[in-house]
């Protein structure tokens, strides 16, 4: 710029002296600036316009992340190629389905809280429930598209009930990571029982393709177990055991749409082995409200999560204090099972039983309280009684009923939860049980019947009433015997005083 105004005033200035006369006659001066100029006047050089390159990139997941393992992407470059990796973060959250029946509402019971104890920050559970329901109902109710099952969802830790739902119904709720099928218990060790799992493989993958399938491999019956179901294996545990090995090995893990077997049968097989001994169960098939159900939704946990069941403290509060001695052993157990799922492990954890609790005193006072605090309850209503909750509020005796059963129980009286408030303690006797019947409403039926309780202490939770308004108790010996007046002292209930 300081060159062309030079330059302007250099030319201003001949203009005005050859005007004035000052300058030659000819115009040589003026022609040698010009060429001077036109020799160093700079060169202007027209450069093409260029465009960068955006990148247009689509994702491919290579890995899908899991609750607990990060999972990885690949991106890649539709117009030049270029393509790179991220790592996807693990979700920290699970959605599991259940198409069960008792036997997985049994190990999915605790499975919400203690899924969340172990880390899981959201988690959605369903379950499809038909009692005793085996793979040939399940196919049929697919087939007809039947609203015939119980589904139970637990999105907060608390499980609701809707009735009437179809299975097709329950899969189209929810983006299911996994959903779990297994097969009834009488049938789970028939291999000939399996051909209708097929079909049903295919109708959760057309309808929910996303999601993850596996095997719920269940347990053998106790010992002593009464089911009608224990003939097809001779009566015997192991014999029952190795039948259901060998048909998940024939049946199960030889469909390709099976992602992997859930080990609760051999966790609680395992369990056997261990000072606690062939008790798990409530009514020689339904696993226990303390050891049992506790073992099996810790092999969920573990098994899905691939996280140690150590990392877990949480317990159910009613049974809380049975619990707490034994998670050493329950914790064992449960490792041996995801370690080697295919065989019986022993537990060689020791029995803490020896600086247990003798008295109800010390009961109570093992639960944190005083046993000061409270008083006895005087529970008995009627010798050779019971109650049945899935059928009536009613009580069953010799005066309506002529069952052959009937010696066997000791009926309480109807409770109110402010007669027998949260905080109260209930005790049972080794060789005894009861069955906690309860009812939102005494002119309702209840779906499905509480289980028979073995656990030495249980505290009555607000869980323990959960929606029920009214309770009642059914005693009776393990093995059942005909029961007297005198039993009734093997169950003991102590409310607060205040």
């Amino acid at each position: 710029m300081k060159k062309f105004l030079f330059i302007t005033v250099t030319v201003l200035s001949l203009l005005v002296l050859s005007a004035c006369g000052d300058t030659p006659a000819d115009d040589s001066v003026q022609d040698n600036f010009l060429q001077d100029y036109e020799s160093t006047a700079p060169v202007v050089t027209t450069v093409p316009e260029t465009t960068a390159h955006v990148h247009e990139y689509t994702e491919t997941v290579e890995t899908p992340a899991k609750t607990f393992t990060e999972g990885v992407k690949k991106l890649s470059c539709s117009s030049c190629g270029d393509a790179y990796t991220e790592v996807i973060p693990a979700t920290k959250s699970i959605k599991i389905l259940a198409i069960g029946n008792s036997f997985s509402v049994d190990a999915m019971q605790y499975l919400w809280n203690i899924l969340k104890d172990g880390g899981v920050e959201k988690i959605t559970l369903g379950n499809l429930y038909i009692g005793g329901c085996s793979l040939e109902k399940h196919a049929n109710n697919i087939a007809s598209g039947a609203g015939a099952y119980t589904y139970y969802k637990n999105i907060s830790g608390s499980w609701t009930t809707t009735s009437n739902t179809a299975v097709l119904t329950a899969l189209k709720q929810e983006d299911w990571d996994i959903v779990t099928v297994q097969q009834a218990s009488n049938y789970s060790g028939m291999a000939s029982t399996y051909s209708y799992l097929s079909s049903i493989l295919s109708f959760v993958e057309k309808n929910e393709p996303n999601a993850e399938i596996y095997w719920h491999m269940t347990w053998a019956y106790q010992q002593d177990s009464t089911h009608s179901g224990f003939k097809n294996y001779s009566n015997d545990q192991m014999t029952m055991y190795n039948s259901i090995l060998k048909a998940v090995e024939t049946e199960v893990k030889t469909k390709e749409s099976i992602c992997g077997v859930i080990p609760s049968g051999t966790a609680i097989q395992n369990l056997r082995t261990s000072y606690i001994g062939d008790t798990v169960t409530r009514d020689g098939y339904h696993l226990s409200y303390d050891f049992g159900r506790y073992t099996a939704a810790l092999t969920w946990f573990a098994y899905f999560t691939g996280k140690s069941p150590d990392s877990v403290d949480w317990m159910p509060a009613d049974h809380a204090v049975n619990l707490r001695p034994h998670l050493p052993a329950i914790r064992e157990a449960v490792k041996n099972a995801i370690a080697a799922p295919d065989k019986v492990t022993a537990v060689k954890a020791e029995d803490p039983n020896v600086n247990a609790p003798q008295t109800d005193a010390e009961w109570i006072a093992a639960m944190g309280k005083k046993a000061e605090d409270y008083v006895k309850l005087d529970w008995m209503l009627e010798v050779q009684a019971y109650y049945n909750s899935s059928s009536s509020s009613n009580l069953t005796s010799k005066a309506n009923s002529s069952a052959s059963n009937l010696p066997n129980f000791i009926a309480s009286k109807q409770f109110t939860k402010k007669e027998l408030p949260v905080g109260s303690i209930i005790i049972v006797d080794a060789g005894y049980q009861y069955r906690p019947e309860g009812w939102t409403d005494l002119n309702a039926k209840t779906s499905p019947r509480p289980g028979n309780v073995s656990g030495h202490c249980v505290e009555a939770t607000e869980d323990w009433w959960g929606n029920y308004t009214v309770r009642a108790f059914n005693l009776s010996a393990s093995p059942n015997r005909a029961m007297t007046a005198e039993d009734a002292e093997h169950l003991r209930i102590y409310v607060p005083k205040n």
